[in-house]
């Protein structure tokens, strides 16, 4: 119950929050200084975003790997031999084509 009173509280106050991560910050100083480089001011802001963005995706894409395994690998091997097989079926009868 506090919960969610906790939860109706926080959805009602509507709270700015003005914050950066201090290596966004010193990348943004930096890039305005060296403006003149490739890529210009957010060439490496923007890298790093998508660095930060594409991690939790990789890391889950591993675990869901991982932990079905030997799924996976059936399906993947149930859609090879229906390609070898329609394959060989059409190298043995030619005609079918």
């Amino acid at each position: 119950m506090t919960l969610f009173i906790l939860l109706v509280l926080v959805l009602l106050f509507d709270l700015e929050a003005i914050s950066q991560c201090a290596m966004c910050r010193a990348n943004v100083k930096t890039n305005l200084n060296n403006s003149d480089e490739i890529g210009g001011v957010g060439h490496t802001l923007n890298i790093a975003i998508l660095y930060l963005m594409a991690i939790p995706y990789i890391l889950i894409s591993s675990l869901i790997y991982v932990f079905n395994k030997e799924k996976i690998n059936a399906w993947v091997a149930a859609k090879w031999q229906g390609i070898i097989s329609k394959s060989r079926s059409i190298n043995d009868n030619p005609a079918e084509i």
